[in-house]
């Protein structure tokens, strides 16, 4: 009995370090992200979008689940490009805002 108190306090402990995690979806892995709008070339914007991270100790986690999050929101609108406006990171939450683009394939 003491070792499954105990198993289960490790995996509380792990999951309050770690928050939940955000996987990438196929379509979100084909998102890039770029500097500046101002070097897109005949793209057409497509919406603002939003990723956010709750949770967890683990601050580079939490960046890139918020970027994962916000990739796949793009892709979601058709979006094959994302301009970041803002991030924003607090204990409790990393916040990240951005301008989704349809962009040419260079090939």
């Amino acid at each position: 009995m003491a070792r499954k108190i105990f198993i289960l306090l490790c995996m509380a402990a792990f999951i309050g370090f770690t928050g939940c995690i955000t996987f990438l979806s196929k379509s979100g892995s084909l998102v890039r992200f770029e500097e500046k709008s101002g070097a897109l070339t005949d793209c057409k914007y497509m919406g603002a979008v939003r990723g956010t991270s709750p949770a967890g100790l683990i601050n580079d986690l939490k960046k890139e689940n918020a970027l994962n999050e916000i990739r796949n929101n793009a892709a979601l609108l058709g979006a094959n490009t994302v301009v970041i406006t803002s991030k924003d990171s607090m204990f409790d939450e990393t916040v990240v805002h951005g301008k989704a683009y349809h962009c040419p394939l260079n090939e």
